[in-house]
């Protein structure tokens, strides 16, 4: 491949993006069944919307209750469960106006996962917000419910407040980091963009992470993190430009989740940003177990952007065009 082809090839990336511009965070929607992992997600949400000056809408979503002759205590439970609830959102957003974001609630009925993927399409959500509590022996089962459901048909990034999140106080001043990982991937890198869109609302310091196998450290051979490392700084110049000062690392794990999480504690980062594969959610093993890992074991929320099929046909399209391009 010659340095012409791969000048097209970059041209066409940037003109790309002038087309679509970067992603904008301007409405969040925080899904919640009022238990303590909702809570998590408030505090979470609160947390996002202050920082990047996003408004906030709070949905409920019931399951609906089939009235008969023989269910009308069902029901009139129904309704008192609909008041309750109506309370409970009323409560969520005066404790947001209070601490500076603009709020409002609604609550709907059917499949949590259905109604939440509806009213994200419904109002032009940017980033919807759920919480997950920990995981039981069947963690698989148990991921695989509304966050996983959600997380496979959103058209926006997903933010999960799982377990092991560290709450931090919505109003807080402090400038924390935030964490991109990439396996460089050619769809999934792209979620980079959503950190930087985010860094440059904020003014956080971004950090581009990739994750080594413990077998290779220790060697004298360095050739190989090196070239990794220039090519985070390559990624975060082409598709975060807006950051010029990103923080390029690369480290070893023998589990790559621990590792992506154990940098993110050590830096005190804020969030973690990752892009994953719809195709491989429902798998056991591989990129979407290690995103499991991730969400259930970060101290910080982790926004996930799921990609499917079509942008995945366009990335290897692009690299069909530039493997041609490289030969002509």
């Amino acid at each position: 491949m010659d340095d012409k082809a791969f000048n097209r090839f970059e041209e066409r990336s940037v003109e790309s993006r002038a087309r679509t511009g970067y992603p904008a965070f301007k409405t969040i929607l925080l899904a919640t069944d009022f238990s303590a992992p909702a809570e998590r997600a408030f505090q979470s949400a609160l947390r996002f919307c202050h920082e990047s000056g996003a408004s906030l809408s709070l949905l409920h979503v019931m399951e609906p209750v089939t009235v008969g002759s023989a269910e009308t205590r069902l029901a009139l439970a129904a309704s008192n469960l609909g008041e309750e609830s109506e309370r409970k959102l009323i409560q969520l957003c005066s404790r947001a106006e209070e601490a500076g974001v603009r709020c409002q609630a609604s609550i709907g009925t059917g499949c949590a996962a259905a109604g939440i993927v509806n009213a994200i399409g419904k109002l032009k959500v940017d980033l919807a917000v759920l919480g997950m509590g920990a995981p039981h022996s069947l963690d698989r089962f148990f991921f695989g419910s509304t966050a996983e459901a959600v997380l496979n048909q959103a058209p926006c990034p997903v933010m999960i407040a799982g377990p092991a999140t560290i709450t931090a106080d919505a109003t807080e001043t402090r400038s924390r980091p935030v964490v991109f990982a990439t396996d460089f991937h050619l769809v999934t890198s792209h979620a980079i963009q959503y950190a930087a869109s985010f860094c440059a609302a904020t003014g956080a310091e971004l950090h581009c992470l990739h994750v080594l196998p413990r077998m290779l450290q220790g060697g004298s051979e360095r050739v190989l993190p090196e070239i990794l490392t220039e090519g985070l700084r390559h990624l975060a110049a082409t598709d975060a430009p807006s950051i010029p000062n990103a923080v390029c690392s690369v480290t070893y794990g023998s589990e790559i989740s621990n590792a992506i999480v154990d940098y993110a504690l050590k830096h005190d980062a804020q969030l973690i940003f990752l892009g994953v594969r719809r195709a491989s959610i429902l798998a056991s093993h591989g990129p979407a177990s290690v995103a499991f890992r991730i969400l259930t074991e970060a101290s910080c929320p982790v926004v996930a952007m799921a990609y499917g099929v079509e942008a995945e046909e366009e990335a290897c399209q692009t690299v069909r065009e530039y493997v041609g391009s490289s030969h002509a």
